[in-house]
């Protein structure tokens, strides 16, 4: 949902204006109870729901009042579509008469954007990585991922100082995978460490030198497997391209930016190959 119906615009401004949201993970609870007194309350909306026939079950959104009341329920195969998740909000604020929250009160509990990095490198690069299937699961939206790279690896991705105009040369395995094992779109199966990387080939090649700025320009074919349920295998095949600008002075990367000209992610159901085309980018953020 964070990829999808949560990244729209509207739906996250009635969320933060109305509701207080509040996430807990089902699997955590089953494999491991650390909290008794969440596993209760997931218990009691349980019983809630069914007892008031509302949609329920161990993947879906509650709407509780403070009294505990489940003011609605929409589950989350119906709540990543941005237009299901509006109408169930915008329902029950009207039907509830919900109070705004006031401006004070939605910035104390607003969250910093989260990039997965615990201890960024002084002289890292810190990659954004994004993903999304265009066709019909395109309602999931867009699947983000962070990636640092330490000082030793991004300078892979400049010429050498006798490197001339034209030249070629391909980036280390270890570094270009550090990247692209997170091409995969988004799925229910959401980690990286399901991911393996059957080929990779990344070449960089020095394009242009005006001035007090490089130009780099990257090109590769990409090839990896990323299981879209849990016993659902899938491959992702893409051809990516990219433009890295840098400055002479003392080859700092200012600009790094890269996208598929052609991706598609094929996935087994029942037997039967599912292909999508996706659309994957890469781009700079410090």
């Amino acid at each position: 949902m964070r990829a999808s119906s949560l990244s729209h615009p509207t739906v996250r401004a009635l969320i933060s204006k109305y509701f207080l949201p509040v996430w807990l993970s089902r699997d955590q609870y089953q494999l491991a109870p650390r909290a008794k007194a969440d596993h209760q309350e997931l218990l009691r909306i349980d019983r809630y729901t069914r007892e008031h026939k509302m949609p329920g079950g161990s993947v879906c959104v509650f709407l509780v009042a403070p009294n505990g009341n489940v003011l609605g329920s929409l589950r989350v195969h119906e709540a990543t579509k941005a237009d299901k998740l509006l109408s169930l909000l915008e329902e029950v604020i009207q039907r509830e008469k919900l109070t705004p929250r006031s401006a004070e009160a939605i910035k104390a509990t607003a969250s910093p954007m989260h990039t997965g990095i615990q201890n960024p490198e002084r002289e890292g690069l810190l990659l954004h990585v994004m993903t999304r299937l265009e066709e019909r699961r395109a309602h999931y939206g867009v699947s983000e991922d962070w990636v640092e790279l330490s000082a030793s690896e991004w300078r892979h991705f400049l010429p050498g100082p006798r490197t001339g105009l034209g030249d070629s040369w391909k980036v280390p395995d270890e570094v270009a995978r550090k990247i692209v094992q997170y091409f995969y779109p988004p799925s229910p199966n959401w980690k990286a460490q399901a991911t393996t990387v059957r080929n990779c080939t990344l070449k960089a090649t020095l394009y242009n030198r005006p001035r007090d700025e490089g130009v780099v320009h990257l090109a590769g074919v990409v090839e990896l497997s990323h299981p879209f349920g849990r016993d659902s295998p899938g491959v992702v095949k893409a051809s990516v391209v990219g433009v890295i600008r840098y400055r002479l002075t003392d080859d700092t990367i200012t600009s790094f930016q890269m996208a598929s000209t052609e991706a598609n992610y094929a996935w087994l159901w029942r037997g039967k190959p599912q292909p999508e085309r996706m659309s994957i980018a890469v781009e700079k953020l410090r």
